[in-house]
């Protein structure tokens, strides 16, 4: 994972640094990806957007935005704003208190700037540690500067939402995940309650933590994980929009164009002429 080639499963990097490296590099930072590790962005200038699942999210300095495995995202060729970068691989985060805190952070928050600070410090040890070409030495501080980080992370947390901290929102945002890996694996249109089966609870269960935690129904999550599908393959492929419409689960061309509408206000073929226009 390691850009560098090193030997560790955690990496900061600068945005600025990312951009000077786009104009010699294969991987195109502008086009949406589906990531398999942890990113933690936090922006220390200026402002400007960042793509989540094709939506754009609103960032400024003092600002830090979450991306957790699986989402697909993309940096905006037309922002200028600056930000410390944190990659770190799902299996980095042995501990309970990490996975905890990791699977309640919110898309986007501010923090007080005393916090802001004290993580930007973090991320700038191990970016020294990093260009200081000593492997062993950064393979044996990561595990432990990335724990702090997650900590600090949790006090964050605890002390801006009371509900962020209870066990309860706890074991409901670790089935909320599950869920939604289930609904991004998924090769066929489940129902909610064949998915609440697999996930050995009760659809009402299942029905609480989206709410609790996503301020959203199942149904909800899963439409909009549809609605991100299709995005992507408008934007990245010339498919069709009826086999578009199949693969993420409609079986009539008509029904997808419906609901494509209802979710983006836009008709899937008005989504790729103007997307591909501005190149998002």
């Amino acid at each position: 994972m390691h850009s560098k080639g090193l030997d560790v499963p955690i990496e900061v990097v600068q945005l600025s640094e990312l951009r000077a490296r786009q104009a010699d590099s294969a991987f195109d930072m502008y086009l949406p990806t589906r990531q398999d590790y942890h990113m933690l962005m936090l922006v220390t200038s200026d402002h400007g957007i960042h793509w989540v699942d094709m939506s754009s999210v609103d960032l400024t300095a003092g600002q830090i935005l979450y991306i957790r495995p699986g989402q697909l995202h993309s940096h905006d060729a037309d922002s200028d704003h600056d930000a410390w970068l944190l990659f770190f691989k799902p299996e980095t985060v042995a501990l309970d208190q990490l996975r905890h805190v990791i699977s309640s952070l919110p898309e986007s928050f501010s923090p007080k700037r005393k916090d802001f600070h004290i993580l930007t410090q973090l991320m700038e040890l191990i970016f020294h540690a990093e260009h200081a070409g000593e492997d062993i030495m950064l393979k044996t501080m990561a595990p432990g500067l990335l724990q702090a980080i997650v900590a600090g992370l949790e006090n964050i947390i605890s002390s801006t939402s009371k509900k962020a901290g209870t066990p309860v929102y706890h074991r409901a945002t670790e089935l909320v995940v599950k869920f939604e890996n289930l609904v991004s694996e998924r090769e066929s249109n489940h129902s909610i309650s064949a998915y609440a089966e697999s996930l050995h609870v009760s659809p009402k269960t299942l029905a609480r933590a989206c709410q609790l935690t996503r301020e959203l129904s199942p149904k909800q999550l899963i439409d909009k994980r549809k609605e991100t599908e299709a995005k992507q393959m408008l934007l990245q492929t010339d498919d069709t929009v009826e086999s578009i419409g199949q693969k993420v689960g409609f079986t009539e061309s008509t029904n997808f164009v419906k609901f494509f509408k209802r979710m983006s206000g836009q008709t899937p073929e008005t989504y790729r002429s103007l997307s591909r226009h501005k190149n998002v």
